[in-house]
């Protein structure tokens, strides 16, 4: 599994975007991260099975999770094609 980029919005963190770990105890730190920042909503581009632990993860914390479809946020125009841009999509 890819290490994540998660982020918030700028008003919400002095440090908005992060990059987590794989495993189990990472993906627990970016659920506490979330959960300390009052997110409640959360958009997870799909990567297959990847993403599944990662989800579940969310979604076990109460989270709503959406996902979304990648090569529909590569046809953004005027914004270049990376992980951390994607996590920054509002």
């Amino acid at each position: 599994m890819a290490t994540p980029d998660v982020a918030l919005p700028p008003s919400d963190d002095p440090q908005p975007v992060r990059r987590f770990g794989a495993y189990t105890v990472a993906l627990e730190m970016v659920a506490d991260w979330l959960a300390a920042c009052w997110i409640t909503t959360i958009a997870l581009e799909s990567t297959g099975v990847d993403g599944i632990p990662l989800f579940a993860l969310r979604e076990t914390r109460g989270l709503e999770v959406l996902v979304v479809d990648p090569p529909q946020v590569q046809q953004i125009k005027g914004r270049p094609k990376s992980d951390v841009h994607d996590c920054q999509w509002r």
